[in-house]
């Protein structure tokens, strides 16, 4: 019996684990201590550290969130505002390398795990860089009733 346990157990931490990989993916990012200026600054003028940030758009999906983090063992940390969403940190060096094992993020520790854009990750980006064109001169001219624009 015991061992039904455990595989469920088990089952419901991949699905966590896969459910917490789409959040990151979607929207979520990892945040690296800036050695150098931890080494100019010292600890105590500078205090960030490594973290995995996850965004949600909603208060249901936030918690959402945090009941996977602690499924999966996470501390999840204080919530807050950002732009439109919440943002939802885990703070540590070792839980971000967990994070980065368990979710398949890759990469190194120099290199930014967030995409530049949301579209980028949509897939509904240009794949050039823009032309821009070029725009008339604006020319102002001043009279007794106040400034005209003239083109």
């Amino acid at each position: 019996m015991s061992s039904n346990r455990i595989r469920g157990t088990e089952k419901n931490s991949k699905t966590a684990i896969r459910v917490l990989a789409a959040h990151f993916h979607r929207r979520g990012y990892i945040r690296r201590q800036n050695r150098r200026r931890l080494s100019r600054e010292g600890y105590l003028g500078y205090k960030k550290g490594d973290e995995v940030r996850l965004i949600a758009s909603s208060t249901e999906e936030l918690e959402q969130i945090r009941r996977l983090l602690k499924s999966t063992g996470f501390k999840p940390g204080r919530p807050f505002r950002k732009a439109a969403g919440f943002c939802q940190p885990v703070y540590g060096r070792e839980a971000v390398a967990r994070f980065q094992q368990l979710v398949g993020t890759g990469g190194s520790a120099a290199v930014p795990l967030k995409v530049s854009s949301p579209r980028a990750r949509a897939g509904n980006h240009r794949t050039t860089k823009p032309r821009w064109t070029k725009r008339s001169k604006m020319t102002h001219t001043v009279s007794d009733k106040g400034g005209k624009r003239r083109r």
